[in-house]
């Protein structure tokens, strides 16, 4: 543990230490962070590159289709490792065309230090890749089952884990039959389940009761597909 005389010591020299002090200098050191910008928050774009920037993003949209703030999240981390995985792999390429590795330390540190951020944007990618497939694999059963389940799991516990709910052969990750006969509906998005639902229970709300008759008549056919199913 240091003393209170080497902290004292520690913090004078620090406060000598100003970073540079010619034009020059203070030019350069404000270039470090940007020289590559392959550890940036955002994608880093060359005004020569900005076409070629825009056609990848939109083709990831379009590969991706994220929904809801979560997802789109989980998209602009995979536009930017992806974008700058593209370019680290440039750099790369340029490095071991130009340099002289076995001769240039520089060089040969700079080419591991661009392998290192290039494994770092492969993992990143590969990590917000597999949350938007997981993400993405619960919309999807989610998404064929009635409005009204959906509603009301998109409201109170939208990030479920459908599997861990039920089994994997439960009839509640299929499209449920009746009488042999296939009934499922699947829905672009949860907003559209949520208003079929509630237009469901506005039905409901107003429908009118049936009548004895109209009972027994469902009953009746319900009988007879009965018998006519087990007499096949």
């Amino acid at each position: 543990m240091a003393s209170a005389a080497q902290i004292t010591a520690n913090q004078a020299n620090a406060r000598r230490s100003t970073g540079p002090k010619s034009p020059e200098g203070k030019a350069r050191s404000s270039e470090n962070s940007r020289r590559h910008g392959l550890t940036a928050a955002c994608p880093v774009v060359d005004p020569a590159q900005s076409a070629a920037f825009d056609e990848y993003r939109e083709a990831l949209l379009l590969d991706t289709q994220p929904e809801g703030p979560i997802e789109e999240e989980l998209f602009l981390r995979m536009l930017t490792s992806g974008w700058n995985l593209r370019r680290a792999r440039q750099f790369e390429t340029s490095l071991l065309e130009t340099a002289n590795l076995a001769e240039n330390d520089q060089d040969a540190a700079r080419l591991s230090r661009i392998a290192r951020y290039r494994r770092e944007l492969e993992r990143s990618y590969e990590r917000a890749l597999t949350h938007l497939q997981v993400l993405q694999t619960q919309r999807a059963i989610l998404l064929q089952r009635p409005a009204e389940i959906i509603d009301t799991v998109a409201k109170f516990t939208p990030l479920a884990a459908l599997g861990a709910i039920a089994p994997d052969k439960a009839p509640f990750l299929f499209p449920t039959h009746q009488f042999g006969s296939p009934r499922a509906t699947f829905y672009d998005s949860r907003n559209e389940a949520s208003c079929a639902a509630e237009l469901i229970r506005e039905q409901r709300r107003n429908a009118v009761p049936p009548t004895p008759e109209e009972v027994q008549a469902v009953l009746n056919n319900f009988c007879m597909s009965a018998k006519a199913f087990t007499a096949a």
